[in-house]
């Protein structure tokens, strides 16, 4: 009887260990393709959050220079202050050490911003943008046509993590008083504006009203009241600042069915957070029709699609209609790798419930958006499309970053199950074969109908059909 309770208990023993040797592989494997933006300091104050806002606004300031050909010598006096010089990167540059070499290129330096008035050279520092050095699989489209490449994968786990940066932010309230503007003609063209076509008066790198931690606001009477207190909008949601030239253009890419209570909370908490943050954004609601199971990836595909068509946006934010931001310093930007914005959220106790997460509120730019191949189309149902991105992002070489927890904060608004949004029973075996549908799956595999365009007050409204079959005809054997 002894020997039998023995062989029982080393048995349980064996495979104890086997259990806790699998979760630390899968710990290291999900946290070695996830980079922390700041570990030493939680605060929003800290060196290493000022330095990722700094340097994501850099980032995009090069993006309009190099896009509309602008140069230094076309900047007034009183606004060349807004562009980064060597003094001003004394301290960034001092701390450039304590980085790993691979991050080493993100930081701006003298050599780098002394050329800025060379248009030439600007689009060479561009390069850096790309997160790997050698290329081995890729999408970029050239004259129309996909073209695919090769890079390889880094599996090294990275922390930016910086001692004395000085870079100062003020609190001040918004307040705008710009009159309701009537309803455009023809929204979905493209929208230049002669302030756009200088860049004299770039906004500040880091924006100057922002206020922190805010109150969520629940109580809202009707898309009214929205629309009047945000009187600074134009038709279909869009938003730039009027005292200055954004450094980002941003669309906010809403998933969304049977959720009109969710949606007027978000956007009564949201609006004037995008305001504040000096964005040049756009709000979509993609709404999926009845009847069919609901599709939330490839919704945020359909929205990145019909926003690309109205605007020359380089930053997407896809954004859960039930999470609202508890704090404005999560800025709703895109930085040099794919972001999760929604790090901390009420539900779980302001806890990553695990490494890998990217569901949510989450940020990527146009490049790596096209990169990836945008969300699979084939989830239908609930859950796995974000675990399925995530490892996209890695099949791809990216990281997925993330603000401090005490900044990343948000509010889950309850609501109950939604009908047509069962569990998926499909999503394991997806999962399972991320990486082979990748380049066959998402955007080049786009199906779906335009039933209706709203243009309102608050945001522009998409209402499409999808068609389950549709998109998965001849693509069943990806499940094998």
């Amino acid at each position: 009887m002894k020997m039998e309770k023995c062989s029982k208990f080393k048995l349980f023993n064996i495979l104890l260990l086997l259990c806790a040797g699998n979760f630390l592989v899968y710990r290291y494997f999900i946290q070695s393709h996830t980079l922390v933006v700041a570990s030493a300091g939680i605060h929003t104050n800290s060196p290493a959050y000022l330095l990722d806002v700094y340097r994501t606004a850099l980032n995009d300031t090069r993006n309009i220079l190099s896009i509309r050909g602008e140069n230094k010598q076309d900047i007034t006096n009183e606004n060349r202050q807004d562009i980064p010089n060597e003094n001003k990167l004394n301290s960034i540059n001092d701390n450039r050490q304590n980085l790993p070499n691979d991050y080493r290129h993100n930081i701006p330096n003298e050599n780098k911003l002394n050329n800025i008035n060379d248009k030439q050279n600007i689009n060479n520092d561009n390069k850096l943008d790309i997160p790997y050095e050698n290329k081995q699989y890729g999408i970029s489209n050239n004259n129309n046509e996909m073209d695919i490449r090769k890079f390889s994968i880094s599996t090294r786990a990275s922390t930016i993590n910086f001692n004395s940066v000085s870079i100062p932010i003020f609190q001040r309230n918004l307040s705008s008083q710009l009159p309701v503007k009537g309803l455009s003609s023809d929204m979905r063209q493209k929208h230049v504006t002669s302030s756009e076509s200088s860049i004299s008066n770039l906004c500040p790198l880091i924006p100057p009203r922002l206020n922190g931690n805010l109150a969520t606001i629940t109580d809202v009477s009707s898309w009214q009241e929205i629309a009047d207190e945000n009187a600074e909008l134009k038709p279909g949601g869009r938003y730039k600042p009027s005292d200055c030239v954004s450094r980002h253009r941003v669309a906010i890419i809403i998933p969304f069915r049977n959720r009109e209570e969710h949606l007027m909370i978000l956007l009564k908490n949201l609006i004037p957070m995008l305001s504040r943050q000096q964005l040049d954004y756009g709000i979509f609601v993609i709404e999926q029709v009845m009847p069919g199971k609901f599709n939330r990836a490839m919704l945020m595909n359909i929205g990145y699609t019909e926003a690309m068509k109205t605007y020359d946006y380089q930053c997407v934010v896809f954004h859960d209609v039930d999470l609202v931001p508890e704090n404005d310093r999560n800025i709703y930007s895109c930085p040099q790798m794919p972001r999760h914005l929604s790090a901390a959220i009420d539900k779980f106790h302001y806890r990553l419930p695990y490494t890998g997460i990217y569901g949510g509120v989450s940020a990527v730019n146009k490049e790596q958006f096209q990169t990836i191949n945008g969300f699979s189309n084939m989830f239908f149902g609930w859950g796995g499309e974000d675990d399925d991105m995530a490892y996209r992002i890695s099949h791809a070489g990216y990281k997925i970053t993330r603000y401090p927890m005490d900044i990343a904060r948000y509010k889950m608004i309850k609501h109950v199950k939604d009908a047509g949004n069962e569990q998926n029973p499909l999503r394991f075996a997806l999962l399972k074969n991320s990486a082979k549908r990748m380049f066959v799956d998402g955007l080049n595999s786009l199906v779906y109908q335009v039933q209706e365009v709203l243009e309102l007050s608050t945001h522009l409204r998409i209402r499409v059909l999808i068609n389950e079959t549709d998109i998965l005809k001849g693509k069943l054997h990806l499940l094998l």
